[in-house]
């Protein structure tokens, strides 16, 4: 649909290994086990230049992560449902864009 590559990565308090999608999946799973942190996530971003958007699917409970200064990546924050959103949207916001499913 006009993205050139994605890649996915699942994490927690830590990176999972970061897979590339080469063709559109309808047979995703996205599983949660707790113990968020966003952190590595946003390092891992800003350390890898080549990308330009990350977006995260979460039900928002974890620390707000801090970006660093050269930070240009942009982000979108995905929430699981409304309640998830109207509890960590306004943090988010300030770093990005949010929405729920």
């Amino acid at each position: 649909y006009g993205a050139v590559e994605i890649d996915v990565c699942q994490f927690d308090a830590e990176l999972g290994p970061v897979t590339r999608m080469e063709r559109a999946r309808t047979d995703v799973e996205v599983q949660g086990r707790g113990g968020t942190n966003f952190q590595p996530i946003i390092d891992y971003t800003a350390s890898h230049s080549e990308y330009d958007g990350l977006l995260i699917l979460t039900d928002g409970q974890a620390p707000a992560p801090s970006l660093p200064p050269h930070f240009s990546t942009h982000i979108l924050w995905v929430c699981q449902d409304k309640t998830a959103y109207e509890a960590y949207h306004e943090w988010m916001q300030r770093l990005g864009r949010c929405c729920y499913l």
